[in-house]
């Protein structure tokens, strides 16, 4: 059987990917990957082995798969917010992920205004920053 993956890693990790993970096989000589497929392979192996401790043997796949629908059918959300370009995919990206919680209102205004001042260039993005930096105290000080 051969398997697929829609995640696309870097040139130097995506074939170790592909050819060894996703299809479930074992590096000849594990000590000997570079470094960063021995990262990818001590994760796998970590998490192979947390699944294992998880779940019965005789039907992991039916447990993983109910243990999955739960996780997903209560705890996840998927959240699709458009953008215009890669600059402000990237600033609500890392937004998400320096705190790890979901985007408030003034967040997305935040990066709704990065998106419209970022084609004027990084000085432009400085000078509008300045001004809203003023603007806000000015707001407090009422």
């Amino acid at each position: 059987m051969h398997y697929r993956s829609k995640l696309t890693l870097n040139r130097a990790d995506d074939n170790f990917l592909h050819h060894t993970l996703v299809q479930l096989r074992q590096p000849h000589v594990p000590s000997r990957l570079p470094e960063a497929n021995a990262a990818l392979w001590q994760t796998f192996e970590f998490f192979r082995s947390r699944l294992r401790e998880k779940f019965p043997a005789p039907d992991i796949g039916g447990y993983l798969a109910q243990f999955i629908q739960n996780i997903a059918g209560s705890r996840l959300f998927v959240l699709r917010i458009p953008v215009d370009d890669d600059l402000t995919a990237y600033t609500v990206c890392e937004t998400l992920d320096a705190r790890g919680v979901e985007l408030t209102a003034s967040d997305l205004l935040k990066n709704y205004l990065m998106s419209l001042v970022a084609p004027l260039g990084e000085g432009r993005m400085t000078e509008f920053f300045s001004h809203a930096a003023r603007a806000r105290q000015s707001l407090r000080a009422l």
